[in-house]
């Protein structure tokens, strides 16, 4: 009939917490609110008659509404952490899927409310999971040959792609949730791609949303859900648009794992509303934002290039068959079989990416999606000697890899990458700021900015060379402008500080009668090929 879960306690006032077993609902009241017309809600009057009948046949509210209180109370505090929505989980060693009217505990179905777990699954629209008729792995490598189809930059796209169509909807299960960030230049069928075939591969654990979609609007949408967000047109037209978006991507990065902590929202009643965000995330745009080594590490970045005709024309032509909701259902009952098998083979490709790219947060972020392209291919665990000669063969690009730089590099980069407008006896000249740095130490020439012209625009923005060192001012404006948007906005300078053999020092900077404190990194650091301008390349100061 129903289970007291406990007490709350919101802006001073006790909320006590019930399990309605017949709507599989947690509902709620206060004592105030707890009347003759709500206790009815948590059980009807015939249950109430049989306990608290009055002489005259009716209940005696009062001492129902005392009995209700204790039992919430003895209950103990709730802990809104308990509460599962749709999904799919692990619960005491089982495989749960949360299916929104009914449990799959085990690839064997069970009523909401009779599957004895410390969680409280609360109701919710069906999302349409199902155990029966299983593809087989001839059926299941079409998908396989679909994503061969599909124009991408890199031989290992296709596998990250269709793998994260494969293992998305299981994301609750995962131990690390990677995302997709699919780019490319505009018309070049990226939306087609996203709307015809990987929301499609999700079923009803895709959420759909336009660029426009604020994070807020993305954790109430998704409460305790473990569904799936893809994002269509994630790219922003002005400083508004991209700080929205980022605050999306910030809101992936915690999705990533469990580790990650909560998303706190605020509320009305001044206590607060927590949610633990457990989706994978899809965008799609033509530049990604990323640039924090922390989102590198988490997003797999892939890109369309232009279809050859015919090869488009296949994939149109096959898409429809294999995107139909009755064979989707079946690769979905597939995925749920296999799921224990992925896992395994998750830990195996992940061990075998980090020791062919030297990074295991690398091996963590490309495993699961590896994982489920092979589950596509084979019912059967990956040996780990099968699974190192496949990473071998996928040719992981560099600027994954890149991704596992410290954040002293990732800083330098930021800045040797701005460019910068040099004028020029009335010309206009663009330079990045790693341009200006090799002209001004006298390592390249330019035939219109010369020597001394680079060394003024460096000392403009708090950057001077001086022998073989490259000296950056402490909180100067010109190099804070350039990271304004970024982590090293503030103190960049004890980041850089962290460079080897990087000195702290105190040189004259041009028009300025005093020293100024300055970051020294040696020119070896940045990659140069340098000319010093003593033979040593000692420190000058």
């Amino acid at each position: 009939m129903f289970k007291p879960l406990g007490f709350v306690k919101a802006a001073d006032i006790f909320k006590y917490v019930f399990f309605n077993k017949k709507t599989n609902q947690i509902i709620s009241y206060s004592a105030a609110a707890l009347k003759r017309n709500t206790i009815v809600e948590i059980a009807p009057a015939w249950f109430w008659k049989d306990y608290y009948e009055t002489d005259n046949g009716g209940v005696a509210v009062q001492a129902v509404v005392d009995w209700l209180i204790s039992a919430a109370m003895k209950a103990g505090y709730f802990d809104t952490s308990r509460f599962r929505g749709r999904g799919v989980w692990f619960d005491n060693g089982n495989t749960v899927v949360h299916d929104g009217n009914k449990l799959i505990v085990n690839n064997t179905a069970v009523e909401l409310g009779d599957f004895q777990s410390e969680y409280i699954y609360e109701a919710g629209k069906p999302l349409g999971f199902s155990v029966e008729n299983p593809l087989h792995d001839k059926d299941a490598r079409q998908y396989l040959v679909l994503s061969k189809y599909i124009a991408f930059k890199r031989k290992i796209d296709h596998y990250l792609f269709i793998g994260w169509g494969v293992i998305a909807p299981f994301c609750g299960a995962l131990r690390y949730r990677p995302h997709l960030w699919t780019d490319g230049k505009s018309t070049i069928g990226k939306s087609w791609v996203n709307r015809e075939i990987l929301r499609p591969m999700l079923g009803n654990t895709a959420v759909a949303v336009q660029g426009r979609t604020t994070a807020a609007g993305i954790v109430q949408r998704l409460r305790s859900d473990a569904l799936n967000v893809v994002i269509d047109e994630a790219f922003g037209e002005n400083v508004n648009d991209i700080e929205r978006l980022q605050q999306i991507v910030e809101l992936a990065r915690c999705a990533f794992t469990d580790d990650s902590g909560e998303v706190l929202k605020g509320n009305t009643t001044q206590t607060g509303v927590s949610f633990q965000v457990r989706g994978c995330f899809a965008f799609a745009s033509i530049l990604d934002i990323l640039r924090n080594k922390s989102d590198l590490s988490r997003f797999a970045v892939i890109t369309l290039v232009e279809n050859p005709k015919k090869r488009w024309e296949n994939l149109q032509l096959k898409t429809p068959l294999l995107m139909q909701r009755e064979r989707i259902a079946r690769l979905h009952a597939r995925t749920l079989r296999l799921l224990p098998v992925i896992l395994k083979n998750i830990k195996t490709i992940s061990v075998a990416v980090a020791e062919n790219v030297g990074s295991q947060r690398i091996g963590d972020m490309l495993a699961p999606m590896l994982a489920g392209a092979y589950s596509l291919y084979s019912s059967a665990e990956i040996t780990a000697d099968d699974a190192k000669r496949w990473a071998a063969k996928l040719e992981i690009p560099q600027e994954i890899v890149n991704t596992d730089e410290t954040d002293e590099m990732s800083l330098i980069d930021l800045i040797l990458s701005e460019v910068i407008t040099v004028y020029v006896a009335k010309e206009v000249k663009r330079k990045t700021i790693g341009q200006l740095i090799q002209i001004a130490s006298g390592m390249n020439t330019d035939d219109m900015v010369s020597r001394a012209d680079a060394a003024a625009e460096l000392e403009l923005l708090g950057i001077k060379c001086s022998g073989a060192f490259v000296c950056f001012k402490y909180n100067h404006k010109g190099i804070s402008k350039i990271l304004e948007k970024t982590k090293y906005a503030k103190n960049y300078h004890k980041v850089l500080l962290r460079m080897p053999n990087a000195k702290s020092i105190s040189i004259y900077f041009a028009g300025v009668k005093q020293t100024n404190r300055v970051a020294a990194i040696h020119y070896d650091e940045f990659g140069f090929d340098m000319l010093y301008d003593n033979e040593k390349g000692e420190c000058p100061f």
